[in-house]
């Protein structure tokens, strides 16, 4: 379950709310698997639970240096989180 947001603009994404700057930074193909992902990760009850959806299979869900968790998107797009009993401060980076 995500508990927060680090950004407002990933929380619009997340609630479906396309704003203008935000169609501006994002293609609507990547708004669109964006949109899918923090679903999965909304749903989501453990870390294991992301690392067995065949869309994260090939890169799994990584830790990078600072503690937090990311999930591919597109390109070079990634939704970071940290874990704690649910996905906090999510944020979409490039």
């Amino acid at each position: 379950m995500i508990k927060s947001f680090a950004d407002p603009r990933t929380e619009d994404v997340f609630h479906g709310i396309h704003t203008h700057a935000i169609r501006k930074d994002f293609s609507s193909a990547l708004l669109k698997a964006a949109e899918r992902k923090l679903d999965l990760l909304n749903c989501a009850e453990s870390l294991d639970n992301l690392n067995v959806l065949p869309a994260n299979k090939a890169e799994g869900v990584v830790r990078d240096g600072r503690g937090k968790y990311s999930i591919p998107i597109q390109d070079n797009w990634r939704i970071a989180f940290r874990w704690n009993d649910g996905a906090e401060d999510v944020e979409l980076k490039s």
